[in-house]
């Protein structure tokens, strides 16, 4: 059963749509408290100081690894430049419970693709459907309030709040959604082997345990979704390799992990893998 629909979906910088626009709703979708955990989208890690963090707290990034970073033209495009057409009628189907991994060289488009499915930036053309629904219908308090709690978000930066603990940073999806943070964050902790960990700083924590710590956060509210954006960019091959299994067991477990990077060895471990090439997804795996 699908999870997600992508429907013959086009994204252009500079076309039908003005890069001012859209950069201007990527930061409002930045300063609201969901789209920050990652550091970030994921799943909020967007708080504030402890005396702060709160579930209606307006965070700032502590970090620019977020996917609206990554989302952000690499060129300062202008409602007189010529559109850039990035993704040229992607069409396919994501099963719930299933690994994927798309493959694709710097610039081809992988980041813009996660950031239309987390909605922090708007097809020029096409319809992508999550769970259902149409994403198009959504106001922006419904796609917060899908990315929240029914998404979760691994990027290259951990995004991990330096201020918070482990255990803390972990919780933090699910302070921003309003509920008591329980024993699932440290359950979550275990899961991974970091249990030790739970109460160090981020700053003491090597950068495989950030980056799984990262993906514990991810899985706080239970999310059906897993996006990650090159989550294995800053580690070294043994770390890679726990990683890609981490996100193998996690679909086993039903839950959907679609992965961008251009790292080949993904392949090993995904259920499919995509290729893209010239703005469409081509099926290798």
């Amino acid at each position: 059963m699908s999870i997600l629909e992508i429907r013959d979906v086009h994204f252009s910088y500079g076309g039908r749509s003005s890069s001012r626009n859209e950069a201007a709703a990527r930061s409002e979708a930045a300063a609201r408290p969901d789209t920050a955990a990652h550091s970030e989208v994921a799943a909020h890690s967007e708080a504030t100081p402890r005396s702060e963090a709160t579930p209606h707290s307006e965070a700032t990034p502590r970090s620019e690894a977020t996917p609206h970073s990554e989302a952000t033209p690499r060129s300062e495009a202008t409602p007189h430049s010529e559109a850039k057409e990035v993704l040229r009628g992607v069409d396919c189907a994501f099963e719930r419970g299933s690994f994927y991994a798309v493959i694709g060289k710097s610039g081809s488009g992988k980041s813009t693709l996660l950031n239309m499915i987390a909605m922090l930036d708007t097809p020029t053309d096409g319809e992508i459907i999550f769970e259902g629904r149409k994403l198009s219908k959504l106001n922006e308090n419904q796609k917060s309030e899908l990315r929240l709690k029914r998404m979760g978000f691994v990027f290259q930066f951990d995004g991990l709040l330096m201020d918070f603990t482990l255990l803390e940073n972990v919780n933090m999806p699910a302070v921003m959604a309003g509920k008591n943070s329980g024993k699932k964050g440290l359950e979550l902790l275990t899961q991974f082997g970091l249990e030790k960990m739970a109460n160090k700083m981020p700053a003491l924590l090597s950068g495989g345990e950030k980056q799984r710590g990262a993906v514990a956060r991810a899985l706080r509210n239970n999310p059906a979704l897993i996006l990650a954006d090159e989550p294995t960019g800053n580690l070294d091959a043994n770390k890679k390799t726990l990683i890609f299994e981490d996100f193998a067991k996690l679909s086993k477990e039903g839950i959907t992990v679609i992965m961008v990077t251009h790292d080949l060895h993904a392949v090993d471990y995904a259920d499919i893998v995509y290729s893209l090439e010239n703005g469409t997804l081509v099926k290798t795996k």
